[in-house]
């Protein structure tokens, strides 16, 4: 998930990744609660997720599953690029997401915009 415009590499953007585990019919296991092994490649810094009342679960490159799923995020640095987001684990087929983090422009560290939002019902 991105907002309206995309993801902007202005060092501040975030991207939201959902991951499940799915069954041999393409249904969400709504038991499993293994872990899953992130890695990632790309201009971007990795926060991780949260496990609900795990010490210690956040911003690590592992995560286990809630319900047979949980979320990830990575935030833009001021680099444009190819972020790449992989999760695996030992007997399941891995998964892989390609996000593109656009150039903004700035002149001298300030932009001319206001970094995006999303917006509720009707506009607002």
């Amino acid at each position: 998930m991105v907002g309206p415009r995309g993801f902007e590499a202005d060092g501040q953007d975030v991207a939201l990744i959902d991951v499940e585990v799915l069954d041999a019919k393409g249904q969400r296991c709504p038991t499993d609660d293994a872990r899953i092994d992130f890695a990632f490649t790309g201009p971007a810094v990795w926060r991780g997720g949260y496990n609900s009342g795990k010490t210690d679960s956040t911003n690590n490159l592992y995560l286990n599953t809630e319900c047979g799923i949980n979320r990830v995020a990575v935030r833009s640095t001021i680099s444009a690029g190819t972020i790449t987001v992989t999760a695996s684990r030992s007997g399941l087929k891995s998964a892989q997401i390609k996000i593109v983090a656009m150039p903004v422009k700035s002149v001298d560290g300030l932009a001319s915009f206001i970094p995006q939002h999303l917006r509720g019902p009707a506009g607002k």
